[in-house]
């Protein structure tokens, strides 16, 4: 029995393959991982697809993990996996969950939900010869017809999983259109500094963009935010600060890192301070979930960047998107922020742009607030995509505004924005931030606004030198605070996309 675990995604860190990897050892079954970090419009190559394909031939499963942006890809690999070795090959992941029976079409397998405890048993049915068809937490095509069995519980102690798989030298990766072996200095130079992990699961909100919005359906009344306890965390990082000694940063990207209570903050600050006493961050915080008191200890032990997500600051889309936050909570936050500017880097703002729900007065009252926004600060403008499970997935459908799957979802890239006049002030007012506030609001009126929306091609001219703008600054800022790295990724993405 020998199983092959495939990671498409840019980033190595891949939490989610990496225990599967280590819960199958755990099990004495010999586990191969490839990592292809390339962005998801990466198309293979036939070269690249007889390489990956003579590696894995000798596999009984290959396992794939994806979420929806991946998709293209991985049925490109998929299709020629399956054509040309005899290989089971399943799918896991986001995008399988969502979309079960669109999946169904290019393999054999799907996990639904979940998949260290499914995926496990499914081996190791395979391993005894036994019927595998029954197997809790997936779906199986056989025949043409689908055999659809019941998702599997949440896994409710989180603790009772190993720690990622990071025995690099056991490991191979795709890169410069050749497979190697990971040696310490290829893992150094994916990972950078920076170990990413995972303190918990799950969300307790329900964003109707995102997936956790599809998986509180998948799983009804589940509580589906769970959190490690600290010591198996805390045991985690110790082991990684021994096997990768280049790293000098921790980085947590749950969904809601800070929804935790106050007193469990302060044990984690307290023991981590102890113990591991590097440098970290927080990929993952929402207005109202942070107070003076937990990010002072958060700083006190270490913290260094904070990145939240407004998506929009208008009553009418906070309800379209189902975000029960407040335009006082986020300023509150913002605020808090500010008072810590000289123990934090940069803060980072995430917006969702290109609604079609979004009204003229929606743009105006998010642009009003983004032109208060307090500098220092950095933005994360994103073109709102539909992914599928999502509520908006599901109206968006209904209304006719996915005409082609492929081009509408799959391949598109949610940080590429429509060349509008709307997006293009976001730019304008972040590159003109010293601008006195009255002259702000005089740029944002209304009737200026309806004006350039009716004539796109002004539009456009408008978004293409204020971006140009964004693009210089940002570029010396970088240049001049030795952040080269940036660049290079800002022109690798743009060559591929």
């Amino acid at each position: 029995m020998k199983v092959t675990l495939i990671s498409p995604y840019l980033e190595i860190y891949s939490v989610g393959p990496r225990i599967i990897s280590s819960v199958l050892k755990q099990e004495g079954i010999p586990v191969q991982m490839l990592f292809l970090p390339q962005d998801f419009h990466h198309v293979f190559s036939e070269n690249n697809l007889n390489d990956i394909v003579a590696l894995v031939k000798d596999s009984d499963i290959v396992g794939i993990s994806l979420m929806s942006n991946q998709f293209t890809r991985v049925a490109q690999l998929t299709r020629a996996i399956r054509a040309r070795t005899g290989c089971f090959v399943v799918w896991g992941g986001i995008h399988p969950t969502a979309a079960p029976e669109q999946s169904l079409e290019h393999v054999d397998a799907i996990c639904i939900g979940e998949g260290e405890e499914s995926f496990r048993e499914l081996v190791q049915k395979i391993q005894r010869g036994e019927d595998v068809f029954t197997t809790r937490g997936f779906w199986f095509r056989k025949k043409g017809r689908i055999i659809r069995n019941d998702v599997r519980p949440l896994i409710k102690d989180l603790d009772s999983l190993p720690y990622p798989d990071y025995t690099y030298d056991e490991q191979l990766l795709f890169d410069n259109d050749r497979i190697s072996t990971f040696t310490l200095q290829s893992l150094k130079k994916h990972l950078s500094n920076i170990y990413l992990t995972l303190a918990s699961r799950g969300c307790p909100f329900s964003c109707a963009y995102c997936c956790n919005d599809m998986l509180k359906k998948l799983y009804g009344s589940a509580a589906l935010y769970r959190r490690r306890s600290l010591p198996h965390l805390i045991g985690e990082l110790r082991e990684i600060r021994e096997k990768l000694p280049f790293v000098t940063q921790m980085h947590f990207e749950d969904d809601l890192f800070l929804v935790a209570h106050e007193d469990v903050i302060r044990e984690f600050c307290g023991t981590y301070s102890r113990t591991i006493g590097l440098p970290f961050t927080v990929g993952g915080i929402a207005p109202g979930t942070i107070n003076d008191a937990k990010l002072r200890m958060l700083v006190d032990a270490g913290l260094l960047h904070v990145r939240m997500g407004i998506q929009s600051t208008s009553e009418h889309m906070a309800r379209l998107y189902n975000r029960k936050l407040s335009k006082p909570q986020i300023t509150e936050t913002i605020q808090l922020f500010q008072r810590f500017r000289k123990e934090l880097t940069t803060p980072y703002y995430d917006f969702i742009l290109d609604s079609p729900w979004e009204t003229i007065d929606d743009r105006i009252d998010s642009l009003r607030f983004f032109a208060t926004i307090p500098k220092p600060f950095k933005m994360n403008l994103f073109s709102l995509t539909f992914y599928p499970g999502t509520s908006l997935y599901a109206r968006a459908k209904e209304e006719g505004l996915i005409s082609d799957e492929e081009k509408d979802v799959y391949s598109k890239n949610y940080t590429f924005l429509k060349h509008t006049f709307t997006n293009a002030l976001y730019y304008f007012l972040y590159c003109n931030s010293y601008l006195p506030l009255r002259i702000k609001n005089c740029i944002l009126n209304k009737k200026l606004i309806e004006f350039m929306e009716k004539r796109p091609a002004l539009g456009k001219i408008s978004f293409m030198a204020a971006k140009c703008q964004y693009l210089v600054m940002e570029g010396l800022q970088d240049i001049f605070s030795g952040r080269l790295w940036r660049i290079a990724k800002f022109f690798q993405i743009r060559k591929i996309g």
